[in-house]
């Protein structure tokens, strides 16, 4: 499982059973798309079918386990024969399942020999990644893009990270962007990942301003005038303190990782449009795309660094203020206690 640092020890788990998984496909031609959804057992009897559609996504946005274990969202079984329908292969899902850091980029390329020119050419691309903090969230995603008939398959489960809505109302109104290039998934995944970091950003600056609030070191007309309460006791507030100080570490953490993945992944899909059958497909706007959200990640990246050094001098004020009550309280008890002898 992956432990509250991302390291995932005993590599990826599977789902109990394919229950919390939906299958979605988008096909079309000439500017049209259609959005369809398929039941998992009519998926799972032909994973290698839907031949026409440009995508064919399985998601699974509950993937929760007892013990927080991050896994694919469905069974060994299913996993497996949904990996072999598609051509995917086992040396590429061995990389991405294996134990480790959480956080990591894959990828493999498929070629042929071209018989009468002696040279190869990229046939297709296997690319996934996986990223989170470890056992609240967490997202794994794994796909194979066909590059001579543009069509994508791909797998993505996660935890909080996709939201628990699903992914079909972002399907739909993106549908006619991936049935013209449907690689924009990876980019609409890397918005959703963006965006959980932004919530989680928002979220813990609200926490270190109600802590200063606490410490009376706030502004309380700003304070109110933007609903932020105090903790309803302080009696912990050390622990109230370093239990926001270390979350927002491991965000900050995750945020520099996400940056890092969402750079390899461009630097990855680049590759793929250099030569081959690809060279003149648009992936070059899903580079773009990607690059713009990381800029965004980028902006909380720093935002959660300064969180966090505001909360180590609130943890050492606090610790300050401390440490000044107890020296009061041993002066008065000194004090009473010569009074008393002088009696």
């Amino acid at each position: 499982m992956a432990g509250p640092g991302g390291f995932n020890a005993d590599g990826l788990g599977y789902a109990l059973d394919d229950r919390n998984f939906r299958v979605h496909q988008i096909s079309g031609q000439n500017r049209t798309a259609e959005l369809g959804r398929i039941p998992a057992d009519q998926f799972l009897s032909d994973p290698g079918g839907l031949k026409t559609s440009t995508l064919v996504l399985v998601e699974s946005t509950s993937g929760f386990q007892p013990d927080g274990i991050v896994n694919l969202g469905a069974t060994r079984d299913s996993i497996e024969k949904i990996r072999h329908a598609w051509g995917i292969p086992s040396a590429f899902m061995a990389k991405l399942s294996k134990p480790g850091s959480l956080s990591c980029v894959v990828h493999s390329m498929e070629y042929a020999t071209s018989s009468s020119e002696g040279h190869r050419e990229k046939t297709a691309l296997n690319m996934g990644f996986r990223w989170g903090k470890g056992h609240d969230s967490w997202v794994v995603v794994f796909g194979r893009y066909d590059l001579r008939i543009r069509t994508l398959r791909m797998v993505a489960s996660s935890r909080e990270v996709l939201g628990k809505s699903g992914l079909e109302g972002l399907l739909r109104e993106t549908c006619i962007s991936l049935q013209a290039n449907p690689l924009v998934m990876f980019s609409l995944l890397f918005e959703l990942c963006g965006r959980h970091v932004d919530n989680k950003t928002q979220r813990y600056d609200i926490r270190m301003s109600a802590i200063a609030n606490s410490l009376e070191i706030a502004d309380k007309d700003w304070a109110l005038s933007w609903g932020i309460k105090s903790p309803e006791s302080t009696v912990n507030l050390s622990k109230d303190i370093y239990q926001a100080l270390d979350d927002t570490r491991w965000q900050h953490k995750a945020s520099q990782q996400l940056v890092e993945i969402g750079e390899r992944c461009s630097e990855i899909i680049s590759a793929a449009t250099r030569s081959g059958t690809c060279s003149n497909a648009p992936l070059s706007l899903v580079c773009e795309e990607i690059n713009d959200i990381l800029h965004r990640i980028r902006l909380n990246h720093h935002m959660l660094l300064y969180i966090e050094r505001m909360l180590q001098s609130q943890f050492q004020l606090h610790q300050n203020l401390l440490a000044n009550q107890e020296a009061k309280a041993t002066g008065r008890i000194a004090v009473a206690g010569l009074e008393t002898r002088c009696l």
